[in-house]
């Protein structure tokens, strides 16, 4: 079978499975003539979940059910996933995702929205906090180093010495060479603080 007839078979699959699911729906992309096919077709949900179909090549005749998250969710975990025998009626097959799938992805689903959450939070305390120190040190925002791919850090080299700001928004100073009555001045500010 062809990748253009896989294809073809999976967007079929897909819609007729959709019809079993409420508030799925099938995601049939158009191809251009030229345009190579994907190997998964999904069933999306308005939240941007989605269960993914797709041949497997060591075993003819049965699909992967497979899951869709964030693309900046980190994944230590396992994700779930189950095999079907493509020839059964779509309403078996939906009746197999629901009970065999659905919850299990759900669920990792879930916390990989949670983890999101958390990582553009992080993401919108650093770049306050690497804005505020820049401002107060008269650095232009274009020179605040963020980490990639996400921006779950920064530094800053300024004139009084590097910055680096931390996940939860703290800043660790690497300060340049101080006189020794500034030094004391600042470690009692410190102390101070970690008092209070």
């Amino acid at each position: 079978m062809s990748d253009r007839t896989q294809f073809d078979h999976l967007c079929t699959l897909a819609t007729s499975i959709a019809e079993h699911l409420p508030c799925w729906r099938a995601e049939t992309p158009a191809l251009q003539v030229d345009e190579y096919p994907p190997h998964i077709v999904y069933l999306g949900r308005n939240d941007g979940a989605g269960i993914g179909l797709g041949y497997m090549w060591q075993h003819l005749g049965r699909i992967e059910v497979s899951g869709r998250y964030p693309a900046d969710a980190s994944f230590s975990r396992d994700r779930p996933s189950i095999t079907l025998a493509a020839d059964r009626p779509a309403e078996k097959l939906a009746k197999d995702i629901t009970r065999r799938f659905l919850s299990a992805y759900l669920a990792k689903y879930e916390e990989a929205q949670g983890e999101l959450i958390s990582l553009r939070q992080a993401e919108a305390r650093v770049q306050y906090t690497a804005e505020t120190c820049a401002t107060v040190v008269g650095l232009p925002l274009g020179r605040i180093h963020y980490n990639t791919p996400t921006r779950t850090g920064a530094t800053l080299y300024t004139p009084v010495g590097k910055l680096t700001v931390e996940w939860a928004g703290t800043v660790q100073l690497h300060s340049n060479s101080l006189q020794p009555t500034l030094a004391v001045e600042i470690l009692k500010r410190l102390m101070e603080v970690n008092a209070a």
